[in-house]
């Protein structure tokens, strides 16, 4: 059976993201260039935007409970990018076992490595928004 690729796997629950904001009443952006390895410019992978509330997105999906590293380079990318727009950065990840998203702030990672933030499986599960909490 032909699986698909990474990155139509990740597309596809980021305009999952954009279908549930939108109907929230979010005026909602997907950058296609995002995750790809473009250096010079960095984009979130969902805008959404709402009388004057702005939130970003980074969109993970897992089939299991495992944990995210995001690499250093890529959260003070973030930073920037949330400190240029005065919006929030979230990463928001979709949790198979749960058939939901869970959203952490970029700021409440769990630990920092020479390399990476981390952010557990468990943190998303306990302490992660649920979509309803953005309404």
């Amino acid at each position: 059976m032909w699986k698909k690729k990474f990155y139509e796997k990740g597309r596809e629950y980021e305009y999952n993201l954009m279908r549930k904001l939108k109907e929230m009443g979010y005026f909602v952006i997907r950058a296609p260039a995002s995750g790809r390895a473009v250096k010079r410019f960095f984009y979130p992978d969902v805008i959404a935007i709402r009388k004057g509330r702005i939130l970003l997105f980074e969109v993970k999906y897992r089939s299991k409970s495992k944990a995210i590293q995001i690499h250093k380079y890529v959260y003070k990318k973030m930073k920037e990018v949330e400190e240029k727009t005065g919006g929030k950065y979230y990463i928001a990840y979709y949790m198979k076992p749960l058939r939901a998203f869970r959203f952490l702030h970029i700021d409440d990672y769990d630990t920092e490595g020479e390399k990476y933030i981390r952010y557990r499986a468990t943190s998303f599960k306990e302490r992660g928004l649920r979509i309803i909490d953005f309404a």
